[in-house]
């Protein structure tokens, strides 16, 4: 599900990045698969450390249309945002004030939709962490399945078990 929703926000984004930050078609078209990567080891590296009330208070945040202010005031948001700026630099070979600049536009854009879509798969208006996997995981392994693998043994079956996988 996530390839999907980078799909759905591509060509915004792609405009967006063009016109505001200087990049061309071809790597603003790269920053956002790189942007979608930055999300969810950033989500999941919380989930699997126990950080399921950073996650959704995250995502519930943007998803209720909080602002981009809320990525200097969140830790787990700032971290994300590093990530891509790191992978912009690397993988673009764009300086980082461009890359700061593109990672803020693409970030909210993602979690807003990860948040709604995590909303929208769950049982009531909370998120809990099976829509939240659910989205990140595409139901299909994915994500999850690493998930189980960082958790190992006993505690991904666990939260295999825990999540219908």
């Amino acid at each position: 599900m996530l390839d999907q929703l980078l799909a759905s926000v591509k060509d915004q984004a792609v405009s967006q990045l063009t016109s505001s930050t200087g990049l061309d078609a071809s790597q603003a078209a790269a920053a956002v698969p790189l942007a979608g990567e930055s999300v969810s080891e950033g989500l999941m590296g919380a989930l699997t450390s126990g950080g399921l009330d950073k996650v959704s208070g995250l995502l519930s945040g943007f998803s209720g249309g909080g602002s981009s202010s809320l990525l200097s005031s969140n830790p787990l948001a700032s971290g994300i945002v590093g990530n891509l700026v790191t992978k912009l630099t690397g993988k673009l070979g764009i300086g980082e004030g461009m890359a700061s600049t593109a990672a803020t536009m693409l970030i909210p854009m993602l979690l807003s939709k990860i948040g709604g879509a995590a909303k929208d798969a769950g049982d009531s208006d909370e998120l809990d962490m099976s829509s939240i996997m659910g989205v990140l995981g595409g139901g299909g392994g994915g994500l999850m399945d690493q998930a189980k693998g960082m958790l190992g043994g006993a505690a991904g079956n666990m939260l295999g078990g825990l999540m219908g996988k």
